[in-house]
């Protein structure tokens, strides 16, 4: 029987990974519940009330796969983290990390920065992050653990990665003997790891670390398993507010990655190209390299994931049709941007000089996202190969809100001040999957994966459960059914936290910019004297009390006009 493919890409969220992390776990929820009710049969409340019993072959008989991940940031965090689960055999880790155990005190510690004026690396503590990146690694394989049918038995999971010194490529464009090469750098990084079922005796590319839960063991050995584990805390390295990863890299990683040139391809069949790097001579077989925030440069990696869904099955392009379309790219992202405006009037002159920084950087990161082939294909309504989930919320009147996620503020690290913020946002990841799985994800009968729905003795009991539905006139079939298979969820209450709390995260963030500050003058001063000096003056114009003034704008005024703070 043919499987319907699917890819999972998740955009970068910083602490709004909770809500991808929720949307990851009801999706691995509703999969096993289905393909266990494919062997025990199951009893379906209908919308009228009354009960419909399926035998177990009667259940939704299709099959689905899942064959890659990617993400950015918080979204590499995720597919991180979902690798770690599947080895340990459930999702309570996903939760714990995202919702129990990141959180802002323990990165208001100031036990990182340096005494002596040496280098600080970040504006926030990292060790807690490293903690929860250490714990989630820390597994055995257990033997019992069942390899899920809905997973295929080998699974790319990329990371992306923000390569700060690059990758070098020399050019030759037939140019005069003895005249210089076109030199470029390619910063937008990834990792790439292949998460194998035990047993899986099949290839893994050379640019490929294998990820075998048979062969993870606990302690401290480097192997692919660490590699995943601290490449988690790279692709999250938030410029600036966290600290930037030294990872070690193999020239292998760079020489075999595969690239494709659709002018290339022979009779339509996609062949990857290699392509050496212009190391430098004294480059050795393998070297360190420093990364931060996969985000910067590839936030969406949807492409990752759609190309590899294709070439999985010998082509470049998934089919799109709706009566053709036999896999497709789910995008989780937690902060999707609405549709930009130019007014012309952004600046009233040029830009001056001390005022140009912020609008070239975002000029640059903007640019670096803009895919001229991706957005076509975006704007046609017509293609059943792409979805998105991205967060949704109704207030008491129905309206959309305008800002769903309890983690929207502090540029997106509002969700570290509460573990409220985080369950909420988690909560509400499993409330819009399922909605999306329900409402959303489903292909017309016409297309041969489910046209067996519309067997005579199927389509009526299939209607009243909630697995075919019409849409725009014609019937169709949800691709992963839930209805009926999970427990409704409710849309979560809107958390409101105490400003007692604020207030004490206030304290330890006043304590922490208070040494930072200290550490910079120390860097420069001359003697203790002017040290003195220059720390007092700081004290009396950037004390306390005008450190609290800017908190509650930065911090309290948002969380209060959005409702959560009392």
């Amino acid at each position: 029987m043919n499987k319907y493919r699917i890819g999972i890409s998740m955009a970068g969220a910083v602490s709004a990974g909770a809500y991808t992390a929720g949307v990851l776990t009801e999706l691995m929820e509703t999969l096993e519940a289905w393909y266990n009710a494919k062997e025990q049969g199951l009893d379906v409340l209908a919308a009228d009330g009354s009960k419909i019993h399926f035998d177990a072959a009667e259940i939704p008989t299709h099959m689905v796969e899942i064959q890659a991940f990617s993400g950015a940031s918080a979204g590499g965090m995720c597919a991180a983290l979902f690798a770690f689960c599947l080895g340990r055999g459930g999702l309570e880790t996903m939760y714990k990390s995202w919702v129990k155990d990141i959180d802002m005190a323990p990165m208001l510690d100031t036990s990182d920065i340096p005494g002596d004026g040496s280098s600080l690396y970040a504006l926030l503590n990292t060790a807690s992050i490293d903690k929860i990146a250490h714990a989630a690694a820390d597994f055995a394989y257990n033997p019992a653990m069942k390899w899920p049918a809905y997973l295929s038995d080998n699974i790319d999971l990329y990371l992306t990665l923000t390569n700060l010194e690059g990758i070098p490529y020399g050019m030759n464009y037939n140019n005069l003997p003895g005249s210089l090469n076109q030199g470029v750098m390619s910063h937008a990084d990834y990792s790439r790891f292949r998460l194998v079922k035990p047993g899986y005796t099949g290839t893994i590319e050379e640019d490929a670390m294998k990820l075998d839960p048979s062969e993870k063991k606990r302690g401290t050995a480097h192997d692919y398993w660490s590699e995943l584990r601290d490449n988690a805390p790279a692709t999250g390295a938030f410029p600036f507010g966290l600290k930037a990863r030294k990872l070690r890299r193999n020239k292998k990683q760079y020489e075999f990655r595969e690239w494709y040139f659709p002018i290339l391809f022979e009779q339509g069949v996609p062949k990857p190209h290699y392509i050496k790097p212009g190391w430098a001579a004294a480059t050795p077989d393998a070297f360190d390299l420093e990364f931060s925030d996969g985000g910067v440069l590839n936030n969406e990696p949807f492409e990752l994931v759609r190309r590899r869904l294709a070439l999985n099955v010998g082509k470049w392009r998934n089919e799109t049709a709706a009566d053709k379309a036999d896999g497709s790219v789910i995008m989780v992202d937690p902060f999707p941007t609405e549709p930009p405006k130019t007014t012309g009037t952004a600046f009233e002159d040029v830009p001056a000089i001390q005022s140009l920084a912020g609008p070239l950087f975002g000029a640059m990161r903007n640019q670096s996202m803009f895919d001229q082939e991706l957005f076509q294909a975006a704007l046609n309504k017509d293609i059943y190969s792409r979805y998105l989930i991205s967060p949704v919320r109704k207030d008491a009147g129905g309206a959309y809100e305008k800002t769903p996620l309890a983690s929207s503020s502090l540029m997106a690290f509002g969700g570290f001040i509460h573990e409220q913020f985080r369950e909420h946002d988690f909560q509400l990841g499993r409330f819009n999957c399922q909605r999306f799985l329900r409402n959303h994800y489903n292909l017309p009968l016409a297309n041969p994966l489910v046209s067996y729905a519309a067997d005579a003795s199927l389509l009526d009991r299939y209607k009243k459960a909630g697995w075919v539905q019409e849409r725009d006139g014609e019937w169709t079939m949800v691709i992963i059914p839930s209805e009926g298979i999970m427990s409704k969820h409710n849309q979560p209450a809107w958390p409101n936290i105490p400003k007692t709390h604020t207030d004490a995260l206030r304290s330890l963030a006043y304590k922490r910019f208070v040494r930072i500050r200290q550490h910079y003058v120390k860097g420069f001063a001359t003697n203790r004297i002017v040290e003195s000096a220059i720390n007092l003056g700081l004290s009396v114009k950037f004390g306390e009390k005008w450190f609290s003034g800017q908190w509650a704008k930065a911090v309290e005024k948002p969380l209060s006009e959005a409702g959560l703070l009392r």
